[in-house]
């Protein structure tokens, strides 16, 4: 049963018990080195030399499931008055955050040659 080959849904780091449990964080270098095999070689390199507040940003995007497409946000209510993210347009509340990038990927909005 407990065959070295058999098929799991385990990544490469969890089976090897390096991503079971937490990092301690004792420098940022260190964390890089711990999560190497995650991360491209170039990458580690470039973050390493980069300062936190040079990393690069993202522009997180609301995916209305009505609307289908990526739409502003709005601000509603469930019914216990916690406030929610809404579709900004038809003010669904079956929408998907994510990165602009990744939104237009997974729900093949790019963009046609014709528009």
């Amino acid at each position: 049963m407990n065959n070295k080959d058999e098929k799991t849904f385990l990544s490469e780091s969890q089976k090897m018990g390096k991503a079971s449990g937490k990092i301690k964080l004792e420098d940022f270098e260190q964390a890089l080195d711990s999560i190497s095999t995650i991360l491209v070689p170039e990458a580690a390199e470039a973050y390493k030399n980069m300062e936190e507040a040079e990393f690069p940003k993202t522009k997180i995007a609301l995916y209305c499931h009505n609307c289908e497409e990526i739409v502003p946000a709005g601000e509603g209510h469930d019914r216990r008055s916690t406030p929610r993210l809404v579709c900004g347009n038809c003010k669904s509340r079956k929408v998907s955050r994510g990165k602009i990038e990744s939104l237009k990927k997974f729900y093949h909005l790019e963009e046609s040659s014709n528009t």
